[in-house]
């Protein structure tokens, strides 16, 4: 059992030990198609697992976690009475109401974490084959990645929903249902979507890293 208080920093070291092992044979490959493609594959699924492991099986009742406890709960008085404070997001309001029936507190937290890791790396798996490992190795390195693992829940699994949609760009109707259920589990997904849509509309480069920086500044000052 990892004492609570250390148990960010050996998530840090373990992963960081793995990504040392998946990355050191490409300091010897002068090309990455030397790269054995059956080592990479074990590495994935390792990688997978030791952070859906580690995420989904915290301490619900930890401080440590900040709104972990908060989900615990409301997870717990949904299980009793049936009610939440989370019903703001419809999307997330039922999947929690859902979960809390058939599943136990420790299982939600597995399931979101499975979720907010899995589905990401379907959709790097599909833009990038050969190469998703390195792919999910820069996502999972990203500095928001733990916090939103462990603490932003609804943020993250909305982010998760919302990659996973932009991976179905080519069947446009089950893109846009994963959207609003991206945004059904959290508002602030709105954003990024009418960003996408206006991208792949717009043809002036400048012009749409101009108006991206000004949203940026007008959501930093708001």
């Amino acid at each position: 059992m990892i004492p609570v208080e250390y148990y960010a920093i050996f998530y840090h070291i373990i992963v960081g030990c793995i990504i040392f092992l998946i990355t050191s044979p490409l300091m010897i490959y002068s090309r990455h198609e030397q790269y054995n493609q059956r080592v990479g594959i074990f590495y994935t699924y390792l990688l997978l697992m030791t952070i859906i492991t580690f995420i989904g099986l915290r301490d619900p009742y930890s401080v440590f976690f900040v709104d972990t406890v908060t989900y615990t709960n409301n997870f717990l008085q949904m299980q009793k009475y049936g009610e939440s404070v989370f019903s703001k997001d419809p999307g997330f309001f039922l999947y929690m109401w859902l979960s809390s029936k058939i599943l136990t507190v420790n299982m939600f937290y597995l399931l979101s974490a499975f979720l907010y890791v899995f589905l990401p790396y379907l959709a790097f798996k599909k833009w990038f084959g050969y190469y998703s490992l390195f792919a999910l190795l820069m996502y999972i390195s990203s500095m928001s990645f733990w916090n939103y693992g462990v603490n932003g829940v609804r943020n993250g699994l909305a982010i998760s929903f919302l990659i996973y949609a932009f991976s179905k760009h080519n069947r446009k109707l089950l893109m846009l249902m994963l959207m609003l259920l991206a945004i059904s589990f959290h508002k602030s997904l709105i954003l990024p979507i009418m960003a996408f849509y206006i991208a792949a509309k717009a043809t002036n480069t400048k012009k749409l890293i101009f108006l991206w920086l000004s949203i940026a500044l007008i959501m930093a000052i708001v």
